[in-house]
């Protein structure tokens, strides 16, 4: 995962800065999104200017992170800074931002996240939850806290699929052996042309991206036990031979 700071090098409000937190009291982390397709700078100068937040202007963009629609994942502020995401939550939280126009409650956007936003969602999410110590159960939507479209539905969707513990980060998984097994059978199934080393590498994690897109699976990029199950399945439907007749 790579993380792309403009902490520094995104525009600030002249007159307005934020106020800080001690780390040890961040305890939860919540998604937003956009309503726009725009890109962080671009919504970091709507939030600088007159907004709907704000109407004298943000200090900068209101979020910690932002995640675009290549995948790209931005920090925006110091995890340390108190930005104003969601009213009554901001002391304790970390804020993300996924770039785009989601379809959610009572708004139409006609986008859904991109492959890529949700694979480096999923990777930025595992991340701070190690980093900060925060449990997966709290991670939220911006729709748990006020009701909206925000994050949108399909984003809420991945939030509870992703709450139900069948997600499994093998990004810290030291058992070699489960990754070969997984790169072996990502191969048979022409997904996977690296090496077979055990090794959790991005080509292995795209490999299981493409995989659970062709199969109608949430495309996390993460191994858990439903993209495990139907691996499994259409490994066992590619070795099928059906004996000849009169054999």
């Amino acid at each position: 995962m790579h993380i792309v700071d403009q902490v520094l090098s995104l525009d600030r409000h002249p007159h307005r800065s934020w106020t800080n937190r001690p780390l040890s009291v961040i305890d939860k982390i919540i998604l937003h999104q956009s309503m726009t397709a725009s890109d962080t700078k671009a919504l970091n100068q709507y939030h600088i200017s007159s907004n709907h937040i704000c109407l004298q202007g943000c200090p900068r963009i209101c979020y910690h992170f932002a995640i675009e629609s290549d995948g790209k994942i931005v920090q925006c502020n110091d995890v340390s800074d108190i930005v104003w995401h969601t009213k009554g939550e901001n002391t304790t939280s970390i804020g993300i931002v996924v770039l785009g126009n989601f379809n959610g409650l009572n708004y139409r956007g006609g986008q859904q996240p991109s492959s890529q936003q949700l694979l480096a969602l999923g990777e930025l999410i595992q991340y701070l939850c190690r980093e900060y110590r925060i449990s997966l159960q709290k991670v939220f939507g911006h729709h748990d806290f006020r009701e909206g479209p925000c994050p949108g539905y399909y984003l809420q969707e991945w939030i509870t699929f992703l709450k139900s513990g069948q997600i499994t980060d093998l990004v810290n998984n030291e058992d070699p052996k489960l990754m070969i097994t997984l790169q072996k059978a990502l191969s048979s199934l022409g997904y996977y042309h690296g090496r077979i080393d055990g090794l959790w590498s991005p080509e292995c994690r795209k490999a299981v991206l493409q995989f659970q897109v062709d199969n109608q699976l949430l495309p996390d990029g993460l191994m858990g036990e439903v993209s495990w199950k139907k691996i499994k399945n259409c490994l066992a439907v590619a070795s099928f031979k059906p004996q000849a007749k009169g054999a």
